[in-house]
């Protein structure tokens, strides 16, 4: 293929990473590109690395997300509390200095035309999700329920839902607009102690609710569109059953993480959240939307793209665990942790009801239980279809989708970086290194 030019957009010439030299040092400050060079200035001081002894260059870090804890004052810095409508007994909520939340509550609960509860909360723009552990629920006066919550405001009648805990041990989702239910999940009703990850993901106006026992595998509880706008708070919450007694919870591990969320969600996952894996150890970032036996077909921004199958190692449709294996057997991870070994029949688009948006089915042979299908995006968080034989390759770019490209040679300077023999990946490298 021809030389391609790569233009990068001044954000990711420029910006907080970390270069890591081939005679071992580490420098980070803010990372810049420049004729053959790249340039680290830490505290005005610049320091300009040549190319060839680059290992690897990351222009700009993503900021890891870290559990909500108290440094000063009783909450975490940006965190206020309150009573929501009407209540018995005021509420209270702390945190410590470990990121353990405990709450006070009455209240009669959230759900119906208003709500009655004790509320910590933050302020979240956009896209983004809350995760938490519910660790103890004390019902030394009667029920008491926690878990996660996200609403429009403080209005005791504001647009909400929330993902809580009750002491069964079942998960619910709340909601307003309220919407017939679907029942409830993973519940042990001779559970004693229930404890139970909860969390709360945001998508424009969807919003799902998710139970754990890990925090890294979800277990879908329900979706539902709820009117929310602009920014939106998210906290922690509790409530009592009756606002007849005040009962307490403690909740941990609180993270409030903006971006746009995926089915699953694991603490430093790969960035490629949907995609294509392919043989020689490059990948694509696209939504997958059919499997033949020749061929895998996809979308890249809309527009319909085309794989030959036997090039494919690896079909992504959620964010993976930093850990999972490199493709090998024909297999599927599901998103409930599980690995389902069989050989992938087709992918085909189908609408769950007439008139729905389609959706992706992945149908499986597997020698004991027959043809198997699952919710693509839903069910599954990748499958192999064949191992993973990385070719030779001098350098291995990679943008904020997850997307590789790996070259036998780069050339950088202001405008971007020049890629010989590659497809182009879009311009927002963030990633340089040597394999």
């Amino acid at each position: 293929m021809p030389r391609l030019l790569l233009f990068l957009s001044l954000a990711f010439l420029l910006g907080a990473g970390r270069v890591q030299t081939r005679d071992g040092k580490s420098l980070a400050g803010d990372v810049a590109l420049d004729a053959g060079h790249v340039v680290v200035t830490t505290n005005g001081a610049a320091a300009r690395i040549p190319l060839d002894q680059v290992a690897s260059a990351e222009l700009a870090v993503t900021p890891t997300p870290k559990t909500e804890v108290a440094t000063t004052g009783t909450l975490p810095a940006g965190w206020k509390s309150q009573d929501l409508g009407r209540v018995k007994s005021p509420g209270s909520a702390k945190c410590d200095s470990g990121g353990l939340f405990t709450l006070t509550a009455s209240g009669w609960g959230a759900f119906g035309a208003t709500d009655s509860l004790h509320y910590a909360y933050r302020t979240l723009d956009g896209d983004g999700q809350i995760i938490a552990r519910v660790a103890k629920l004390d019902d030394t006066a009667g029920p008491t329920i926690a878990g996660v919550m996200i609403r429009q405001s403080l209005a005791p009648d504001s647009p909400m839902a929330t993902a809580t805990l009750y002491p069964t041990g079942e998960v619910r989702m709340g909601k307003r607009p309220m919407f017939p239910t679907r029942g409830f999940r993973g519940g042990d009703e001779a559970l004693k102690n229930p404890t139970a990850w909860v969390r709360l993901t945001r998508k424009g106006t969807a919003v799902a609710a998710f139970r754990s026992t890990d925090g890294k595998f979800w277990e879908h509880i329900e979706t539902r569109q709820i009117p929310l706008t602009g920014p939106v708070l998210v906290g922690v919450c509790a409530f009592t059953t009756g606002n007849d007694w005040t009962g307490s919870a403690t909740v941990d591990s609180v993270q409030v993480i903006p971006g746009a969320p995926g089915f699953t969600y694991f603490p430093g996952s790969d960035p490629l959240a949907a995609g294509v894996v392919f043989t020689d150890g490059s990948a694509t970032a696209c939504d997958v939307i059919g499997v033949t036996p020749t061929a895998v077909r996809a979308l890249i921004d809309g527009r319909g793209v085309v794989f030959p199958r036997e090039a494919v190692a690896r079909i992504v449709f959620n964010p993976m665990p930093a850990d999972l294996p490199a493709p090998g057997a024909p297999s599927a991870l599901l998103t409930s942790g599980d690995l389902f070994d069989g050989d992938l029949a087709d992918i085909t688009m189908v609408a769950p009801v007439y008139g729905q948006p389609k959706i992706p089915r992945a149908t499986f042979r597997n020698v004991l239980f027959g043809n198997k299908t699952f919710d693509a995006r839903t069910q599954l968080v990748a499958i192999d279809l064949a191992p993973l034989t990385p070719t030779p390759a001098a350098w291995e770019l990679r943008t904020t989708d997850g997307s590789i490209v790996r070259a036998q040679k780069i050339a950088l300077d202001k405008a971007g970086v020049t890629v010989d023999d590659e497809p182009a990946p879009r311009p927002d490298i963030v990633t340089i290194r040597k394999p």
